[in-house]
């Protein structure tokens, strides 16, 4: 039996206000898999900033409001020794939290 592997990409730019800001990407996904043959594989999902993650979660008003202000806690407002350099102490411990990337199996 023989298997050919086929990939597709494809880059979409987004921009997030900050501030733990939740971005949902089902539609940007979705469409992707609408444009492509076969349905059935592995979408790779990452984002390319030291100050961002990626996961998998409902996206649903409560969560939405309840992950920033969990994050709030972890890391609230002060001065942090990384941001007498760059200056983005937060963002940056935050986003080590999450992942670079997801892969999400999709069996359309």
């Amino acid at each position: 039996m023989t298997s050919s592997l086929k990939n597709e990409v494809k880059t979409i730019h987004l921009s997030s206000r900050g501030n733990s800001q939740i971005l949902d990407l089902t539609r940007e996904a979705q469409s992707f898999l609408s444009e492509i043959e076969p349905k059935r594989g592995l979408l790779t999902v990452s984002v390319v900033s030291s100050t961002a993650g990626i996961t998998t979660m409902e996206f649903e008003p409560g969560l939405v409001k309840d992950i920033p202000e969990m994050l709030d806690k972890i890391a609230p407002e002060g001065n942090y020794h990384h941001d007498q350099t760059w200056n983005d102490g937060i963002p940056l411990f935050l986003s080590k939290l999450f992942n670079e990337s997801g892969i999400v199996p999709c069996l359309l």
